[in-house]
């Protein structure tokens, strides 16, 4: 089921113009962009997450090393 969605009617411009340009639909190239978007969004999320992870090692690798320095010098 189709729904309507209000957009700027300089987004509706650039819109027809993709269509145009491309053969596609408006709703192809809208439906493209959301995939898109989602996409990235949720790759933005995995890196973020990925750092953090990759942070909390190297934090925890130096708190090991940090024990070892600690035996070691007794």
């Amino acid at each position: 089921m189709s729904k309507l969605v209000r957009i700027s009617d300089q987004s509706n411009k650039y819109l027809s113009e993709l269509a145009l340009q491309t053969g596609k639909t408006k709703q192809k190239i809208l439906e493209s962009a959301l995939d898109l978007f989602a996409r990235e969004m949720f790759l933005t999320k995995a890196n973020k997450e990925y750092e953090q992870l990759a942070d909390n090692q190297k934090k925890e690798l130096l708190e090991e090393n940090s024990l070892l320095d600690c035996i070691r010098s007794f």
